[in-house]
């Protein structure tokens, strides 16, 4: 019965708990390797592989969401647009 109206979750539902839940910050964090900013376009491109569709809209949505300031940052040798820094990525991931 409680089933049918999720009441169980988890183990307890028969769901396999083993593995950790997927953090957003972690798997941002993990896309910058030796940038120290990139623009959401660019972070949207490299974790595609993780998080099909996602658009440079989204990834900033949930920055936003994490505590992250999405601002105006420059990419090696290019013109400003919408993106982050590597070191607020990592200090929310971290948290």
């Amino acid at each position: 019965m409680r089933e049918s109206t999720g009441g169980l979750t988890g183990y307890a539902a028969g769901l396999d708990d083993t593995e950790p839940p997927r953090s957003f910050a972690a798997d941002v964090a993990s896309v910058f390797g030796a940038d120290a900013k990139l623009w959401t376009a660019t972070i949207a491109d490299r974790i595609q592989q993780a998080y099909a569709d996602i658009t440079p809209s989204a990834v900033a949505s949930q920055l936003r969401a994490l505590g992250v300031t999405v601002k105006n940052v420059r990419e090696s040798g290019q013109a400003p647009a919408q993106g982050c820094d590597r070191a607020a990525v990592e200090a929310v991931s971290k948290s």
